[in-house]
């Protein structure tokens, strides 16, 4: 097992196409373009620049509980969940809870 790649997107993105109506009882409505291999190189490539260019330590990113599609893309790149916060971001006029990731860049 090892952390995706952005060379990865090309099979990545066939796997979401050949699977997306099996999966689609358990993600959310995508936009066309998530079935591309650009956008299934995005996050990694955030990572590997962010980590190779800007020399960061770490990366922190949070979803509502609920996005389980985005959640499972930052775990496919390397985060981790470290916890939530309650009434993170205000969405749709509410304040939301959020699930808590992070990837440590450089030990």
């Amino acid at each position: 097992m090892r952390l995706l790649r952005p060379s990865d997107a090309p099979a990545l993105a066939a796997a979401y196409v050949r699977n997306r109506r099996y999966l689609s009882q358990w993600e959310p409505i995508r936009p066309e373009e998530y079935y591309t291999e650009a956008w299934q190189a995005a996050v990694q490539l955030i990572v590997e620049t962010a980590r190779e260019e800007l020399g960061l330590h770490r990366i922190e990113a949070s979803t509502l509980p609920h996005n389980i599609g985005s959640q499972r893309v930052l775990q496919n790149a390397g985060f981790q969940q470290i916890g939530m916060a309650p009434q993170y971001l205000q969405i749709a006029g509410k304040w939301q809870d959020h699930n808590l990731y992070q990837i440590v860049l450089h030990e």
